[in-house]
């Protein structure tokens, strides 16, 4: 169980509040979490019982405030490894490395060493997941530029329809992929070292789900 406050949330309601307001029990918020199918984790408020479900999980803990009382948890999947983090609303199963530092082609063999690869960011959300993961760090992710200077994922596939490169100019030289905070691409040449996000590809299992 982790501690977070509610203050820096993006609740799935459109209005800024609970969704289960007070006089809820923590188990009623669990199962209202389960059968949300956008709903990877929640919070729970021990003082007013009001129950907050998020889409995304969160993992930044030392930057956001402590509130006694409150009472955080993600879902997991048995298909995803213990020491990754797990969303249902992206259907992503990540973990950030950041100790050593390393260059691209250790990175990637790093995250095939723990049955996965670099990841791969397919839409807004699944970025914005992602970056959380990082945890304000730059990451090595799985885009790698060919001899034609065309940009594709580790896996062969083209870019699209979701980018998000910043603006600044590449060179020649710089021919693998990176996200730096906050969520933004850019690249760097082969001789520099990054911290690396790995996804293990999971597939979408309801019945896995437990917190």
């Amino acid at each position: 169980m982790l501690t977070f406050s509610l203050l820096f949330t993006g609740y799935l309601s459109d209005i800024v509040g609970p969704f289960l307001s007070g006089g809820t029990l923590k188990s009623e918020c669990a199962s209202a979490c389960v059968k949300n199918a956008n709903c990877s984790s929640f919070f729970y408020d021990t003082n007013t019982q009001e129950c907050y479900l998020e889409k995304y999980v969160y993992v930044a803990m030392d930057q956001l405030f402590q509130q006694s009382g409150v009472q955080y948890y993600s879902l997991l999947n048995s298909a995803c490894p213990a020491s990754y983090v797990y969303s249902r609303f992206t259907n992503q199963c990540l973990r950030r490395y950041s100790s050593p530092q390393m260059k691209f082609p250790a990175a990637m063999t790093l995250c095939l060493e723990n049955s996965g690869h670099l990841a791969f960011i397919r839409s807004k959300e699944e970025n914005d997941q992602a970056s959380i993961v990082a945890k304000n760090e730059t990451v090595w992710i799985g885009l790698e530029r060919d001899t034609d200077g065309e940009w594709h994922w580790t896996n062969g596939h083209s870019l699209g329809p979701y980018i998000n490169w910043n603006q600044t100019r590449l060179d020649d030289e710089q021919i693998y992929g990176r996200m730096f905070p906050p969520g933004k691409w850019g690249a760097y040449s082969v001789d520099r070292v990054s911290s690396v996000l790995c996804e293990n590809s999971v597939v979408a299992n309801d019945d896995a789900h437990r917190f």
